[in-house]
């Protein structure tokens, strides 16, 4: 089992989270320019073993697309092009903010 790492697509900066090897804990790693991404995580690769790359796909509480959801849509296309044999996963993230929160109080 290798490990996840999670990103948080913006605008300008990318959130990096990434699991321990057994995928039970994942803590915050770094903040990224979108620019430098992808060597992020190429160098990422080479020192660990990467299972997966989670990323957080914004979408309005009625699912329609957000304004930034064609972003994220465009840099997983320009990722999976990138790398080719990586793992490349899209996740819903409406209310993870308040599920992360929520778990932290209990």
């Amino acid at each position: 089992m290798g490990r996840l790492l999670g990103l948080d697509y913006g605008t300008k900066r990318v959130g990096v989270a990434e699991t321990d090897d057994l995928q039970i804990i994942a803590s915050p790693l770094t903040v990224i320019h979108i620019t430098d991404i992808i060597n992020f995580i190429l160098e990422y690769q080479k020192k660990h073993d990467l299972e997966a790359v989670i990323i957080g796909e914004p979408k309005n509480l009625d699912t329609s697309a957000t304004h930034s959801t064609k972003k994220v849509q465009e840099f997983v296309t320009h990722l999976k092009r990138k790398i080719p044999n990586l793992k490349v996963e899209l996740v819903d993230e409406r209310f993870t903010s308040k599920i992360a929160a929520k778990s932290m109080i209990m």
